[in-house]
């Protein structure tokens, strides 16, 4: 029976209270201890400026935010909370997440200069197809010449120390290979410093610089940089880099310039071509070319190395006694050196030219001349050739007029005594050519 003194209004205040009580005896109940757990679902809808919103989300398998009412992002963790340092990075979604999975890139336990992370925001960094370094340098981090320690923006040279290569301030020598600028931790013996080698790296100059100009090492105060003007260096010396910006500063200045890798040496250009040395050619990037150098001390194709081969032949004893116009090869494509008498015809007794060459400059000799028709051929795969010596009735005799190509692959030679009668008195035959 109900009391006629309650009011509508307390007997919903009644109910009120104990929907209040269901409702938080339901909330402790999916609270732990220390924390808050809730059932995965579907994102909230429609979130609004200005609430912020966290849920459980099925789909992300992970916890979501919209902060002020803004896009859906995922709560993110950190994934190096017992590493010294590390970088966290992003790998492959685990578990159906729609959101890939925070891993951790440690570092080093004991701790090192420098962190493979790169300066600034500009686009590529880490992870992208190119390498951004910016505005800085590639360091290499050399053991220190402990008794000519290298110095902060200075040049240093290796230096060798019971068997180990060291840094150290690079003297004012002419003929010093600069490795470097001695980024951080330079003048101190217990600290391995870090050595610019290429990128941008800012060097003391001795003297005033301009934008665009050589850098040498300075003759006058050693570890210094050099401006050496706006014209490739001719003076046989190491060129270091160029000059990033000008500046009118007095000696000691430091100024910022594009690094060139070591060993880069001023060349003296020449009137004309000239061969310097065998490398891979720098402009075709075709092994084993020859690089040359023109009037203005730029590198240039020189084409493949040239070869230079001697060759010679020999026929020992009295040519055999065929007919006019008989052929009889030489050794080495025959194997006897006391007899000429093998008159075999076909390539299969010839030699293979193991390189493409030219011949050229065929010289005949022999002990007993023959007929006015008698001579030495060169042969190139079975064929008599134009390059020949027209002995006669002489001992001697030379064309240095004709050519004979050779592919250096499949082309034959040989030499030949070809007789001008029966029964040719020609003896003891020797001959040479150049292939070139």
């Amino acid at each position: 029976m109900e009391r006629p003194d309650r009011s509508p209004a307390l007997r919903n205040l009644s109910a009120l209270l104990i929907l209040f009580m269901i409702c938080f005896t339901n909330m402790l109940s999916a609270q732990q201890q220390n924390g808050i757990s809730a059932a995965e679902g579907s994102p909230i809808s429609s979130p609004a400026s200005p609430n912020d919103y966290l849920w459980a989300d099925s789909a992300g398998k992970r916890w979501k935010v919209s902060n002020n009412g803004g896009a859906t992002q995922a709560l993110s963790v950190w994934a190096c909370p017992t590493q010294s340092g590390g970088i966290v990075y992003s790998v492959a979604p685990t578990n159906g997440s729609d959101m890939n999975t925070e891993t951790c890139l440690s570092l080093p336990a004991i701790p090192t200069s420098g962190i493979p992370l790169l300066i600034g925001s500009s686009a590529p960094q880490w992870g992208a197809a190119n390498l951004d370094i910016q505005g800085n340098a590639l360091v290499s981090e050399i053991s220190p010449n402990s008794t000519n320690l290298p110095q902060t923006n200075q040049l240093v040279v290796l230096n060798t120390v019971s068997g180990n290569s060291t840094v150290a301030n690079a003297g004012t020598s002419s003929t010093a290979i600069v490795e470097g600028i001695c980024m951080t931790n330079c003048n101190n013996a217990a600290l391995v410093p870090q050595i610019a080698r290429a990128g941008i790296a800012g060097c003391k100059f001795y003297n005033t610089t301009n934008a665009g100009d050589y850098v040498q090492s300075s003759l006058n105060t050693g570890g210094y940089c050099q401006d050496m003007g706006s014209n490739y260096p001719t003076n046989g010396r190491q060129v270091i880099g160029r000059v990033l910006g000008t500046d009118s500063g007095t000696t000691g200045h430091v100024v910022n310039i594009v690094l060139y890798a070591a060993d880069v040496i001023a060349t003296i250009p020449s009137s004309g071509n000239g061969t310097k040395y065998q490398t891979t050619n720098v402009v075709t990037a075709t092994s084993g070319d020859v690089a040359t150098y023109d009037g203005n001390g730029n590198v240039q194709d020189g084409g493949a190395a040239l070869r230079n081969s001697l060759i010679i032949g020999i026929c020992g004893g009295t040519v055999g006694a065929g007919t006019t116009g008989t052929a009889y090869i030489f050794w080495p494509s025959q194997t006897s050196l006391t007899t000429c008498t093998a008159t075999n015809t076909t390539t299969s007794y010839e030699l293979i030219m193991p390189f493409a060459c030219t011949a050229k400059n065929l010289f005949c000799q022999a002990q007993t001349a023959g007929v006015s028709a008698s001579k030495i051929v060169l042969y190139k795969n079975g064929t008599a050739s134009t390059l020949s010596c027209p002995l006669g009735t002489s001992t001697s005799a030379s064309d240095t007029t004709d050519t004979v190509s050779f592919n250096g692959s499949t082309d034959t030679w040989s030499i030949r005594a070809v007789t001008g009668q029966a029964s040719d008195p020609m003896t003891n035959l020797r001959a040479s050519f150049e292939c070139q």
